[in-house]
């Protein structure tokens, strides 16, 4: 009897293409185009995400929405990729 065979197995690094890299390049996007997605993010990151190390709050801290506020609305952030939700009065 031989040797037994295995499945042939890919490595970790194996990625299509168009993904090495991580950030679409110059050539690909106006250099506007992506310092405006990125002051975009920014805003997004230090006044809407929610940080694990300062117990579920943004570095710009938001004030407790109570549900006499009203129902709540999502707000678009970072060209609608993620989103704040607020309270809003009907």
């Amino acid at each position: 009897m031989s040797g037994a065979h295995t499945a042939v197995r890919t490595t970790r690094t194996a990625r299509p293409r168009e993904y090495v890299g991580g950030t679409p390049r110059p050539c690909d996007r106006p250099e506007r185009h992506l310092l405006r997605r990125l002051r975009s993010y920014l805003r997004y990151y230090h006044g809407s995400r929610t940080h694990l190390a300062l117990e579920k709050d943004a570095p710009e801290p938001r004030a407790i929405e109570l549900p006499e506020r009203g129902r709540i609305v999502a707000l678009p952030r970072v060209g609608g990729l993620h989103h704040r939700y607020v309270r809003r009065a009907a």
